[in-house]
């Protein structure tokens, strides 16, 4: 083979190399890496000399790391196309690969234009073999993808445990990675609801329940405002305190929870002595509470909180109650009338209220008639 061959390339820059990996060509491929360490060209096309051992292995880097007009090298293809005995010809040749990392320790596969590398790319399609293919033969290997997520974050979204097992063991700071939006992989488990993977997660390293994204909500924010109550669950066990945090408005878990409506997590957390106790009257960066919030956003969902619990004359940065903020939306009223939900507290409790503002003449007989309506019908 003419040695100048090996580095002629397509007008999208592919040498014969990305070609042969792309069609899982696994004796092409060996042809072209032997070529490469035997002949090098010196001007004439057909002459060339016998290369020394450094030489050979210089050459053979420069062919395996060669890339395209994307950045791809034949690895990049190779992976993406799925030809798993083209990826063990690259990368599980003892006399390739313990080369390149001897001569080169700190080569590692960069990501392409995309911001993929290979081992992002293999599992994002779930090609579990080819991961392991890669961390057992590459001895630097890159797991970085797009928007700053790495092959850990795409295995937890797919809610592969193995893959996230063997991922971890290759690098357990992976847990600790997080993307341009600042989650990590426990904040994706945790949005999707996969109790086992967060096991997986935490087992590694419990520091991750605090790790908050660039709005300051951690995992337990994530679980509480998706409703993945056995999530919570297993966060709240593990780690008894991230429970506490709030995020950059100072809102905690019950605030996710109420926004999202997630009634099952409110009530929850109302039932629980000691979770009730650290978030039913947490005020965020505005003063509300999360009281205030369910009754602008849920007013409905009213009884699922222990009335003897929540503070309901606690005060806003607007000066605002709760009761203020039923009254100032009147449908909201109606709602929980014609719904007959939680009479004792609700209906007595406004009652109670606006009686005290003896200038609230209105609003006292528009209550008093709506409630006699709907009550007592």
């Amino acid at each position: 083979m003419c040695p100048a061959l090996l580095w002629l390339h397509n007008k999208s820059g592919e040498t014969a190399l990305h070609l042969a990996a792309r069609k899982g060509l696994v004796d092409i491929v060996g042809v072209l890496i032997d070529q490469a360490i035997k002949v090098r060209h010196h001007g004439d096309l057909e002459q060339g000399r016998v290369l020394t051992e450094e030489e050979a292995c210089l050459q053979k880097q420069k062919l395996i790391r060669k890339t395209n007009n994307n950045n791809d090298t034949a690895l990049h293809e190779a992976v993406r196309f799925k030809h798993p005995f083209v990826v063990k010809k690259l990368t599980n040749q003892r006399l390739v690969v313990e080369k390149l990392t001897k001569e080169d320790p700190e080569f590692s596969y960069a990501a392409n234009d995309s911001g993929e590398t290979p081992i992002y790319l293999a599992a994002e399609r779930k090609n579990h073999p080819l991961v392991s293919e890669m961390l057992k033969n590459c001895s630097v290997p890159t797991y970085t993808g797009p928007n700053g997520r790495t092959a850990l974050h795409v295995a937890v979204i797919l809610k592969d445990e193995e893959m996230t097992e063997e991922l971890l063991k290759a690098d357990r700071t992976l847990s600790k990675a997080e993307d341009e939006l600042g989650c990590t992989p426990l904040h994706l488990a945790a949005r999707f609801g996969s109790v086992s993977i967060v096991k997986q997660l935490l087992a590694n390293d419990r520091s991750t329940a605090y790790i908050a994204d660039k709005d300051g909500a951690t995992a337990l924010h994530f679980a509480a405002s998706e409703g993945n109550l056995d999530v919570m669950k297993e966060l709240i066990s593990q780690c008894p305190d991230c429970c506490e945090l709030v995020d950059k408005k100072f809102q905690n878990v019950l605030y996710y929870a109420i926004r999202n409506q997630q009634n099952q997590i409110v009530k929850y957390v109302s039932a629980d002595a000691w979770l009730s106790n650290i978030l039913l009257n947490g005020k965020d960066v505005d003063g509300n509470t999360p009281l205030h919030h369910l009754a602008a956003h849920s007013p409905i969902s009213i009884y699922l909180l222990d009335y003897r619990k929540v503070d309901w004359m606690a005060f806003n940065k607007q000066n605002l109650n709760t009761f203020d903020i039923f009254l100032a939306h009147n449908d909201n009223i109606n709602t929980l009338l014609q719904v007959r939900i939680s009479y004792h507290l609700v209906i007595i409790k406004l009652l109670e209220f606006v009686c005290q503002d003896n200038n609230n003449i209105i609003v006292q007989l528009w209550l008093c008639r709506t409630f006699m309506e709907n009550y007592f019908e």
